[in-house]
């Protein structure tokens, strides 16, 4: 080889190495910013939160002092004054003390927090999920009580724009946490469901079994999610017919009625379900305990008191969490429909790039409300792919 022609190619590889080597320390260094962004509350009490907590940490690098500490109730059902003084205090004050309150994007709670606070029920009820109240936190620490009074509408609810102005979490603009809580019926199942998270790559289909209540809003919800979903070139299988589905392969997402629709006979869709995959249904009451049923329980009919387990008899996400979903929402309290998970913004949130907990607040109208989001909220399978519909340059 030629001297001249010799020099060039080492300059090649010399430039390549670099490039290399800076896209690495880019990766890197991103990953870590990233994981500073994410506060993990622990309740010594309980050696499952510690456990899951300690795991997690572990997985995604986050530093020490972004673990906070309480001594509180395990009960899954708490009081207002018991979550005021020994989770929403405790939390403020350990991050002003730490200097991490602007630092701070999601907020990870773990099994072995409380999961809800009792109160009154209704639309205009102060009954709501834990994690839901910790999402006020900032607004909170910056202007004092809020109304408990029903539900506060979400800043960072996507609403009616186009997925092409989905915008991605920031504290400059939104003056919330977006907090989601990592558990399972079993400390081995919340690990797996982080495994998961790890290993999560775009591709599969998303199942959208729509065939009840046709003249709900939600048809239209579910309608559009097919539709954005199709624009983005995913497969999508979309059901309006009276069989419920079951036995799918492949899934990365998920949406339908679930024991709301008179169809369904079972706690399992008995999914094959994707390393990432997400869902969302219709259910008032999907998060109201996370300890695992009775051997034999099976879902029922709110006029058989007898077949409730944990006050009602609709089914559970810790079920999809145990068949092998990376993320679900559910309620703790009845929610009412307008107020649920939209799929036609999570879903193509989620395959746009965003991770699992901005998709999801993306989709929620109203904080200090009853939903729980359960996953790592740095789950993010599709990142760095951008929105490729017809959307893209609205009028």
């Amino acid at each position: 080889m030629a001297p001249e022609k010799k020099q060039r190619v080492e300059l090649k590889v010399v430039i390549l190495l670099s490039f290399l080597a800076l896209a690495q320390f880019l990766t890197s260094n991103l990953c870590a910013l990233t994981s500073e962004t994410v506060l993990i509350i622990v309740n010594d009490k309980s050696p499952a939160s510690q456990e899951i907590a300690q795991y997690y940490q572990r997985m995604r690098n986050i530093p020490p002092e972004n673990l906070c500490h309480l001594d509180c109730p395990e009960e899954e059902e708490i009081d207002r004054q018991t979550f005021n003084e020994q989770l929403r205090d405790a939390v403020a004050n350990y991050l002003n003390k730490y200097n991490l309150r602007d630092k701070i994007l999601y907020i990870v709670t773990t099994s072995g927090i409380p999961l809800k606070i009792k109160g009154s029920g209704g639309p205009e009820g102060e009954n709501a999920s834990v994690d839901s109240e910790l999402c006020m936190l900032s607004w909170f620490m910056s202007f004092g009580d809020y109304s408990l009074q029903g539900g506060i509408h979400n800043p960072y609810f996507a609403g009616n724009k186009p997925p092409s102005q989905y915008t991605h979490f920031n504290r400059r603009e939104f003056d919330i946490y977006l907090v989601t809580r990592l558990t399972a019926y079993s400390i081995k199942e919340a690990e797996s469901l982080l495994r998961k998270s790890l290993q999560a790559r775009p591709g599969g289909r998303f199942v959208i079994d729509d065939k009840q209540f046709s003249r709900s809003p939600a048809r239209e919800w579910m309608l559009e999610a097919k539709n954005r979903l199709e624009k983005l070139g995913v497969d999508v299988i979309f059901d309006a017919t009276s069989e419920y589905i079951t036995g799918a392969k492949d899934v990365m997402g998920y949406c339908s009625w679930g024991s709301n629709d008179k169809d369904c006979k079972g706690r399992f869709p008995r999914f094959k379900w994707r390393d990432g995959a997400i869902t969302t249904t219709f259910v008032s009451t999907n998060a109201r305990t996370f300890k695992e049923p009775p051997d034999g329980w099976n879902i029922g009919e709110w006029e058989n008191r007898e077949g409730f387990y944990a006050g009602s008899p609709q089914d559970l996400i810790g079920d999809l969490i145990r068949e092998g979903v990376t993320g679900s929402v559910g309620n703790v309290y009845e929610p009412y429909l307008t107020a649920c998970a939209r799929p036609d913004i999570l879903f193509p949130a989620y395959v746009s790039g965003f991770n699992l907990a901005e998709s999801y607040y993306m989709s929620l109208p109203l904080l200090s409300w009853q939903a729980v989001v359960v996953g790592d909220p740095l789950c993010s399978p599709y990142e760095g792919r951008e929105w490729q519909g017809a959307d893209r340059n609205p009028n």
